[in-house]
């Protein structure tokens, strides 16, 4: 397929961005370039397109760039302050706002099925990050 958006080329060029990045600590760094391998092979949920995983990935950086602890142990308050960041942030509209919070969903989900929960956090698998008033946004996994 012809890629006329040229999305392989800004995606290479994106995951050098994460890899040279100062404000991204290394153990984000891997998972963010794990996160995006997996994104595209498919591995443990639908393989997506370029353009998707140019999306997620673009926005986990700026939210990996927005914290100071790893992604595998963040807590469910770290994920409330990140909500509240990006809630509060003035330049952020609405739909910006529930951009995040999918992606935000989209990563932890992949980030606890392939990793679990960090020792003495949840041990459920219900979601706890919402998209919009009062619903949850994943249904439960079959």
């Amino acid at each position: 397929m012809i890629d006329i958006h040229h999305f392989s080329k800004n995606l290479d060029a994106l995951k050098e961005q994460i890899r040279k990045s100062t404000r991204i600590g290394e153990r984000n760094k891997l998972l963010l370039l794990k996160f995006s391998a997996d994104c595209h092979t498919g591995w443990g949920d639908k393989k997506l397109s370029q353009s998707r995983i140019l999306k997620l990935l673009s926005s986990m950086k700026r939210l990996s760039e927005m914290i100071q602890k790893n992604w595998d142990w963040i807590t469910k308050d770290d994920v409330r302050d990140i909500l509240d960041k990006i809630d509060t942030d003035p330049n952020k509209g609405e739909w910006s706002q529930h951009d995040y919070r999918v992606v935000l969903r989209k990563f932890v989900s992949w980030l606890r099925n392939e990793y679990g929960y960090p020792q003495g956090e949840r041990t459920d698998r219900s979601p706890w990050i919402i998209c919009q008033k009062g619903a949850a946004f994943n249904k439960s996994r079959s």
